[in-house]
Formats: structure tokens, C-alpha cells, sequence
């Protein structure tokens, strides 16, 4: 099989699924039934199936422009793929990325030089959460 036939069928099958997880957060602002409430149901993140996740999730948005575009798309999955515990789904129509993580296994800074290693200049959107911040302080200089 060509490569770039592989890479375009792989692109196509990604952005197929994060068009069924936009198509399945469609119906956010309707109420939820007590059922579902009790059961853990959540609406509007790739499915709408109760979350595997027992601990907090820690959400976070990366806005780079030129994502859309389907090699980058690729890239970015072989990328973040290999990270355990990361769930994302790409915004092609606003260049975002939206990510969820389970756990605080990787820094902000390492998603953006991700990001930078496929060419790609990632803007975080709203607060990074503290657990993604790296843990060393800074010392200060005497004068």
C-alpha cells in the first residue's frame, strides 16, 4: 500500500471519529435524568459513555494554527498516541485541540514541544492546570 494512501485513509478514519464525538456532544444543553446521574453519564467529551476515569481528569486546550491540515492531524496522533492515558479530538474548523488526561503524566511543557517538533505553534486556552506545571522552583538571584 502507498504511504500516502495509508496516511490519508489513517487521517480520514481520525477525523471520522472526531466527527461521531461532535456528533454525540451535540445534545449538551438537554437535562440529564437522575439515572444517568448516578451512574456517572457525561455528556459532551468523546462519548457519552460513563468515564473510566476514577480521579479527577485534568482537561486542557491547545489552539495551533495549521492542525487542520490532515499530514499534521497524522503526526499528531503518532505523537500523542504514545502517551498512556491521553484522550484528545482536534477541532479542524478552529485549529484546537482539546485533551484530556487521567493522570499528570506528561508537563505542559512537553505537550508543547510536541506540538513544535511537527512545526506547529501552540497557544494554551484558559488556565494550565497546576499538577501540569513542572515542579521546580525557581531561585532567585541575590543582587
Amino acid at each position: 500500500m502507498d504511504i500516502s494512501l495509508y496516511r490519508t485513509e489513517r487521517a480520514r478514519a481520525i477525523l471520522s471519529s472526531v466527527a461521531a464525538a461532535l456528533w454525540a456532544a451535540r445534545d449538551v444543553a438537554t437535562p440529564v435524568s437522575r439515572f444517568a446521574q448516578r451512574s456517572g453519564y457525561r455528556r459532551g467529551f468523546a462519548s457519552s459513555r460513563a468515564s473510566p476515569y476514577h480521579e479527577r481528569v485534568l482537561e486542557l486546550e491547545v489552539y495551533a494554527a495549521g492542525v487542520r491540515d490532515l499530514n499534521k492531524i497524522l503526526e499528531l496522533d503518532i505523537e500523542l498516541g504514545a502517551i498512556a492515558g491521553l484522550h484528545y479530538k482536534v477541532d479542524r474548523n478552529h485549529d484546537i485541540v482539546y485533551m484530556e488526561l487521567e493522570a499528570p503524566i506528561v508537563t505542559f511543557r512537553e505537550i508543547r514541544a510536541v506540538f513544535r517538533k511537527l512545526g506547529l505553534d501552540p497557544k494554551f486556552v484558559g488556565a494550565i492546570p497546576a499538577e501540569l506545571r513542572p515542579k521546580t522552583k525557581t531561585q532567585l538571584l541575590e543582587t
